[in-house]
């Protein structure tokens, strides 16, 4: 054979091994195992799955540990989780997770694969492994990074050396197979976005995913689904949709775009594929190169004709539930206007079935595109002449200004063509819709004018006090100043009101509705049915500016008020004195009203009353009782000895000054214990008026009765009083009575004094046997009354000698005392004991002595 036969056989066996060989990625076989864990969490059909594979990935692209210090040096520990199996240089698992059929694959690689927040990844991977000794690092994962938008994303399987290739390969194999296109999606997404970079690009000299690899994969994508489209086959519009779900506003921004570029500007013609499906027939956005599309001049995403510039709109006619899904939840706006504006142009009928719950749905999400698409398709079904107001309501409560306004300016072109029933009715439920407080400030706001701008003129044919008082019952303060409005427009021909309606508004705390409230009460209080009982509470609102006013109503109108003035008054005087009153609003009628406007109708207040003010335990309400008191100048004999001492215990100083004044008018009718109740007080200068009295006394006048009186009393001024007297007169008292009185007083002063009396006095064994329990008191007493206990023990030691009698009794109070006293007084205990057994040997003692 010669040589020309040998190179024709030789390209001949080439050209058949060529056609015969197999790509591996087609033979389906899987590569490196997964980790047993993950393989058994997979055959259970467990759900922690899918976060067990991203815990997997994270590690596959770096180490995770954290360092603190221990022991005076620093500590590093890495996460050991999967040590045997994760090779990091080796993707190949990725393939073999694709292959596997079970339902929990597709969420895993969904979540694999996606783009996610790379602050976020982060704190996933800190929330995983990080055990709180320290902060936690995460070294060699910055390739997982990806910047074209505002800020960094992040994904746990990067277009990088490691996967690239088995990215690849599930890309072209899930092109062939429609149970994998949600993987396909997502893959040919981010061939579509991701631009490489320059930590993709090389291994060794080799070039991994550069610029023609990049577009390469665009292309193939759209080829896959132009394909499908020029085929007719359904299968394009679920490729395409499920596709273009995964586009956002901020692929829009160009690569490395800072945080202050402007997010309003989209410009999406750096994308192929996005812009095949929504652009191939456009007239405003067309290719530029083989590689991206422009905008021809004048063209903006925010225009949107009513032209079909998509590829293929026939397949998506057939498709209107793809396109609703769509509406409801791409992420990119254009994405939102192309399915809005195909379901509109070509598929009117599923339009129009969708519900109103449905249509209101999208005016509920956070993209300002699906809810000016909801906004639209709702103001297009309005009736111009019966419109309905839920509906028209939820477009103002969506926040949005240009749905806002296209609302308003609908109200504004076809109220005038309402009747009054309809407008009537729609003022009502705006009001109504108000008060619910389900939108923002500014919606309210917005609301508010349009009752302002589109219902003005009607407002004097529909204003109520009960439209008042919903407008007032806002949060809002822009809904609460309406009240105002509704105020001064109140026709009390049409709607008729009382002044008990006026209440809330003259007590509101916005200032213009208190002034419009009261500007309609000056105006109109003569048709308004005022009473006692209203004028009552009206003084009950508070607020300097309102009851400056509300005196200043009273005092015009004096004369009209006589025929209220007397259960005014009685009313008044029940507000200030009731406890639940505040007490700026008790001042107020107390000094304002009663004690002032009306002060010289209280003449007449009965005494009793009078002395129950006399009585508050406020000292200023006390002190507007004493005003009253002088008001109506009672003398001597107007009032019982009771009523005069209580006066003269009174808070007041006044008061008590007058009491005592009266009183020394009537002194000679004063027994000792009343003498005696006068000078037990906490005033001083009551007790030392008594006190300075009696000194005054001639000494017939100083009974024991009285000096016992005062011997008893709780304060310790006034017992001293007493033993002073006692001391001056002690010739004409019964010491032993006064000496038994004192033993049974609670203080221990007049135990003491007690104790000194008794020291005077004759004993027998009786009189101890009678003051037993006294002398245990005195002694047994802890921590105090040393004085008191030396005296007693004294006096005991000193009556034990006296006679057998009086000694037995002693003997068994001092064998009792004698157990629990410390070893001083034990010792003279004991002493006295035994001297009392020597005087009295047949002497019977409790304790005996060896």
């Amino acid at each position: 054979m010669d040589s020309r036969e040998q190179n024709q056989s030789f390209v001949q066996r080439a050209r058949e091994e060529f056609e015969q060989h197999i790509p591996w990625w087609q033979e389906r076989k899987p590569l490196k195992q997964l980790p047993a864990k993950l393989e058994e969490m997979l055959e259970k059909g467990d759900p922690a799955f899918v976060e067990e594979a991203l815990k997997f990935a994270a590690l596959s692209l770096g180490e995770y540990g954290e360092s603190y210090w221990e022991n005076g040096s620093w500590v590093h520990e890495r996460v050991e989780l999967y040590k045997e199996e994760i090779d990091r240089e080796d993707g190949s698992w990725l393939w073999t997770l694709y292959l596997k059929r079970h339902p929990l694959v597709h969420d895993a690689l969904t979540e694999l694969l996606r783009h996610r927040d790379y602050w976020e990844t982060g704190q996933m991977v800190d929330r995983w492994f990080q055990t709180g000794k320290s902060r936690g690092w995460w070294q060699g994962h910055w390739n997982s990074r990806i910047q074209w938008s505002s800020w960094y994303l992040s994904t746990f399987i990067p277009l990088g050396t490691v996967y690239f290739r088995y990215m690849k390969a599930m890309f072209k194999d899930a092109e062939k197979r429609e149970a994998e296109t949600p993987v396909w999606a997502l893959l040919a997404y981010r061939f579509d976005v991701e631009r490489p970079s320059w930590r993709y690009w090389y291994v060794g000299e080799k070039r991994i995913y550069g610029p023609d690899t990049h577009h390469y994969l665009r292309r193939r994508a759209w080829r896959t689904l132009k394909q499908l489209g020029e085929a007719a086959s359904p299968e394009y519009v679920k490729r395409a949709a499920a596709l273009l779900k995964w586009y956002s506003d901020e692929d829009a921004l160009g690569e490395m775009r800072m945080q202050f570029a402007d997010p309003s500007i989209l410009n999406f013609t750096r994308l192929w594929v996005f812009n095949q499906i929504l652009f191939r027939n456009s007239r405003r956005f067309v290719p530029s190169s083989p590689r991206r599309f422009k905008a021809m001049e004048g063209a903006s995403m925010a225009d949107w004709p009513d032209e079909r510039e998509e590829a293929f709109p026939k397949l998506w006619d057939r498709h209107p539930e793809l396109l609703w899904e769509l509406v409801k939840e791409a992420k990119a706006t254009p994405v939102i206007r192309f399915a809005a504006r195909a379901l509109r142009l070509g598929n009117r009928e599923f339009l129009n079935n969708l519900s109103d719950e449905e249509l209101q749905g999208l005016l509920q999400d956070r993209h300002a595109s699906r809810k000016a698409v909801g906004a639209e398709w709702i103001l297009e079904r309005l009736s111009p002449d019966r419109p309905s107001f839920e509906r028209w309501w939820k477009l103002v409560l969506t926040g949005d200004w240009g749905i806002l306004e296209s609302a308003k300016a609908f109200v504004r072109k076809h109220v005038s063509s309402w009747d009054s029933g309809i407008r009537q009715k729609w003022l009502s439920r705006l009001i109504e819709e108000i008060r619910k407080e389900e939108g923002g400030r500014f919606e309210i706001e917005a609301a508010v004018s349009v009752i302002h701008e589109a219902f003005a003129e009607s407002l004097p044919e529909l204003a109520t006090v009960r439209v008042a008082e919903e407008c007032l019952a806002s949060s809002h303060e822009s809904v609460r100043k309406l009240a105002a409005l509704v105020l001064e427009k109140l026709d009390p021909k049409r709607h008729p009101f009382t002044g008990r309606d006026l209440l809330p508004f003259l007590g509101s705390k916005v200032p213009v509705v208190r002034e419009a409230a009261r500007n309609v009460l000056e105006r109109r209080f003569a048709s308004l049915s005022l009473d006692a009982e209203v004028l009552a509470e009206m003084a009950m609102i508070p607020g300097d500016d309102h009851r400056e006013a509300f005196t200043r109503f009273l005092e015009n109108r004096i004369l009209w008020l006589i025929p209220h003035q007397k259960e005014l008054i009685r009313l008044l005087w029940v507000r200030m004195l009731r406890s639940d009153t505040p007490e700026d609003l008790r001042g107020y009628i107390r000094e304002e009203l009663l004690g002032r406007l009306f002060f010289k109708e209280l003449a007449e207040t009965p005494l009793e009353k009078v002395f129950r003010l006399l009585e508050h335990q406020e000292i200023a309400m006390s002190e507007f009782g004493t005003r009253l008191f002088l008001l109506k100048n009672p003398g001597p004999e107007d009032l019982g000895m009771d009523d005069w001492i209580r006066m003269a215990h009174n808070p007041v100083a006044r008061a008590r000054k007058e009491a005592r004044a009266r009183i020394a008018v009537i002194a000679h009718r004063f027994r000792e214990e009343e003498w005696v109740r006068l000078a037990e007080t906490e005033w001083e200068d009551t007790r030392n008026w008594v006190m300075e009295r009696i000194q005054a006394w001639s000494p017939e006048e100083i009974t024991p009765a009285l000096i016992y009186g005062l011997m008893d009393t709780s304060l310790k001024e006034i017992q001293q009083f007493a033993m002073d007297l006692v001391k001056n007169r002690q010739r004409e008292l019964d010491v032993r009575e006064l000496m038994l009185r004192a033993t049974e007083h609670p203080d221990l002063t007049v135990q003491e004094y007690a104790l000194e009396l008794a020291a005077q006095l004759d004993w027998d064994a009786g009189l101890v046997r009678k003051l037993d329990l006294f002398f245990r008191t005195v002694l047994f007493r802890v921590h105090t009354g040393r004085k008191a206990k030396d005296l007693a023990l004294d006096l005991l030691i000193r009556l034990g000698m006296r006679d057998r009698e009086t000694a037995e009794a002693v003997a068994l109070l001092l064998s009792d005392l004698a157990r629990t006293q410390t070893k001083k007084d034990f010792d003279r205990i004991l002493t006295a004991l035994v001297r009392m057994q020597r005087k009295y040997p047949d002497l019977s003692l409790p304790v005996q002595f060896i």
